[in-house]
């Protein structure tokens, strides 16, 4: 491929990358350059399905996979561009919804259930109901064994032989003890 930097030829790197050599063509059918529809650009190497150019002639393998298919959110065919022109070059480099470097980043209203996972649509994973309303009940809960343990220690505070206050207490004691473990 021809390095524009250095007014020179070099050998296509071995992995990760495709060099077709040519030059870029004009042609709105994606056929090949001929001898007068020619841009006077050399083509770049590209990328292989799985690797993401991050130079020249560089590539890295992608890491994240799809769900389904078990195959790398890294297309292939993207070619290294200048971080002044990198908004519209990851978008072609990553699968839909991925974008950054190695498209390990989700894009605006795609997220990950975890590391690792291919970014997935906010729409998709549905709402979160289920999980406040299980929020509001362990709360609730939670509350309500306070408030037994309270009207325990206060009904029998006052009495020095009760043995349930003392264990209202030991009890009161050891939730808070547990609350801040979990913080």
């Amino acid at each position: 491929f021809y390095q524009a930097s250095t007014n020179s030829c070099r050998l296509c790197p071995q992995t990760g990358v495709r060099c077709r050599g040519g030059f870029v063509s004009n042609r709105t059918d994606g056929g090949r350059c001929g001898k007068w529809i020619c841009s006077g650009k050399h083509t770049m190497p590209e990328s292989l399905p799985g690797t993401y150019m991050y130079g020249i002639a560089m590539s890295y393998p992608c890491r994240v996979q799809t769900r389904a298919e078990k195959t790398s959110v890294c297309l292939a065919g993207a070619s290294y561009v200048p971080a002044a022109q990198e908004a519209e070059a990851r978008a072609e480099a990553c699968q839909e919804g991925h974008t950054g470097t190695l498209c390990g980043a989700c894009m605006m209203y795609y997220t990950r259930p975890s590391g690792g996972e291919e970014c997935r649509s906010c729409a998709e994973l549905g709402s979160n109901l289920e999980l406040v309303l299980l929020l509001m009940l362990y709360v609730f809960l939670v509350a309500m064994w306070a408030m037994f343990l309270a009207k325990l220690s206060l009904g029998s505070a006052f009495s020095m032989k009760r043995l349930d206050s003392i264990l209202a207490r030991i009890m009161m004691q050891w939730t808070a003890a547990s609350w801040l473990l979990m913080a």
